[in-house]
């Protein structure tokens, strides 16, 4: 059986506003293991995350209470390979 590569994802969430349910959210996320919240601006939360299910993390995402969006800024899929996609400089 192959266990799927994690994925790394750069999303960001829009939360309700200050109150009981932002509270209840900002907590489901700082207990869920894989994601690391950034600093909130304003109603919008940054956050990187790790899964090996995107789509599920996703849609947790998306159910909790009072949450209006869920954008993805980034996606990882598999780390690069080439040796061209070094972030070393080549020498000249």
């Amino acid at each position: 059986m192959s266990v799927a590569q994690p994925v790394v994802l750069g999303l960001v969430l829009a939360l309700p506003a200050p109150g009981p349910r932002r509270d209840a959210a900002l907590a489901a996320i700082a207990a869920r293991p894989g994601l690391r919240p950034g600093e909130l601006q304003g109603h919008l939360l940054p956050l990187t995350a790790e899964t090996d299910d995107p789509m599920a993390l996703h849609r947790w995402l998306e159910a909790l209470p009072g949450t209006p969006a869920v954008d993805v800024a980034f996606v990882e899929i598999e780390p690069p390979t080439s040796p061209t996609l070094s972030p070393e400089p080549h020498a000249t």
